[in-house]
This record gives structure tokens, C-alpha cells and sequence, in this order.
């Protein structure tokens, strides 16, 4: 069976629909995310440090390897405002995006436990 042919055949199935155009949206959305994060000169580590995820996280999403939603919507959320200037449709990403949340340090954490142990 050549592609076409099963390209066809799976393109009666909706499911199989459904992943294949998000899968094209996500790859768009990755090519975009890292010509706007060179444009501006930021680094992978900036970017994660401003998205509050790992810098692997960051890189894992540009090079196509794999990023959850989460992740994915809170690297757009960062980069949005250069991202609608190109033309880039952000809001389902947006409506997917991780909370930023605050790495604690290693002090910080200790206190936390420290402060969630019963007297």
C-alpha cells in the first residue's frame, strides 16, 4: 500500500483526523515559538526561567521531541505578544497553558516542609 493509499484510509477516521491536524498546528507553533525567541535574542534558559519550566522542556518543544500542552501554552503565553505580531493564532494554546509557578529554592523548600510538619 503506497502513503496516499493509507493516508486515505485514515483520513476517514476522526480521531486520526483530529491528531494529525494538531500535530501540524504544534509543529507550526514550535517553528514560530523559536524564530520569535532568536528574533528577540533570548536564550532557551531565559525563556524557561520566564515560562517557569525547564530549560529541557523548552528545548524538547523546538526541536519537535515532545511537550506537554501545559508547557506548550505557557512558552506562548511569554512569547504572545510577538507571536499575534506575526500572524500567529494563539488562544488554543493559551487555553492550555501551565500556571507559572515559582521554582523554590532548596532553602525555601526545606521551610515548606518544615512548615507542613504537624506539632
Amino acid at each position: 500500500m503506497d502513503l496516499d493509499a493509507l493516508h486515505r484510509i485514515l483520513s476517514e477516521d476522526e480521531a486520526f483526523v483530529r491528531s494529525y491536524d494538531e500535530l501540524g498546528d504544534s509543529v507550526a507553533l514550535a517553528i514560530h515559538c523559536r524564530t520569535v525567541r532568536e528574533e528577540h535574542r533570548i536564550t532557551q534558559a531565559e525563556l524557561a526561567d520566564r515560562a517557569g519550566v525547564s530549560a529541557s522542556a523548552v528545548s524538547r518543544f523546538e526541536q519537535l521531541r515532545g511537550a506537554t500542552k501545559p508547557v506548550m501554552g505557557a512558552i506562548v503565553r511569554e512569547l504572545e505578544p510577538w507571536l499575534r505580531a506575526r500572524g500567529v493564532q494563539t488562544e488554543q494554546w493559551m487555553n492550555n497553558a501551565a500556571q507559572p509557578h515559582e521554582r523554590p529554592t532548596p532553602g525555601k523548600r526545606r521551610a515548606e516542609v518544615v512548615e507542613s510538619v504537624p506539632v
